[in-house]
């Protein structure tokens, strides 16, 4: 599951705050310091408009 389906997925499923910062946490980890937080920060504001 890519990371915009992923967050996509936590959202429709009105999940809390905490869930996306645990899992902002961990894909930081596995993609080492948060290569990939562009792309989460865009997601992110996809699905808030």
């Amino acid at each position: 599951m890519s990371p915009a389906n992923k967050i996509e997925s936590l959202y429709s499923n009105g999940a809390a705050p905490s869930k996306f910062c645990a899992y902002f946490v961990s894909l930081g980890k596995k993609s080492g310091v948060f290569g990939n937080l562009p792309e989460l920060i865009r997601a992110t504001l996809d699905l808030s408009n």
